[in-house]
């Protein structure tokens, strides 16, 4: 077994460093196999990580929310007047690529015309 010990000055380089990591990992496997899977937990400690991955860049991005308690945070990005200027996920805005929201109903139940 190969062991690689990097130590990053900061949080915000030790981000880019696993993004950089991530990406490289994943491009690889598509070129290898043609395929490319992930599960990524949620909570605060990889929020960081999870915005550069998700980047403008990116041809297909795909936010899953689940449960109530997601409830008013679903209503304040997605809803009419809501003030997502506080969500990473507001900044998420794929240039060429397609945005898409996997959301259980009792998450998207304050959303109207959805």
């Amino acid at each position: 077994m190969e062991r690689e010990i990097i130590v990053c000055r900061d949080i915000d380089e030790l981000n880019r460093k696993a993004a950089d990591q991530f990406l490289t990992l994943a491009n690889k496997a598509i070129q290898e196999s043609g395929q490319f899977a992930v599960a990524l937990s949620g909570g605060s400690t990889p929020k960081a990580l999870y915005a550069l991955l998700a980047s403008d860049a990116a041809a297909q991005v795909t936010f899953l929310v689940s449960g109530e308690s997601k409830r008013a945070i679903v209503k304040q990005l997605l809803g009419a007047g809501g003030d997502a200027a506080n969500f990473p996920a507001a900044k998420v805005s794929p240039t060429d690529g397609k945005l898409t929201w996997l959301i259980t109903e009792d998450a998207a139940a304050d959303l109207r015309g959805r």
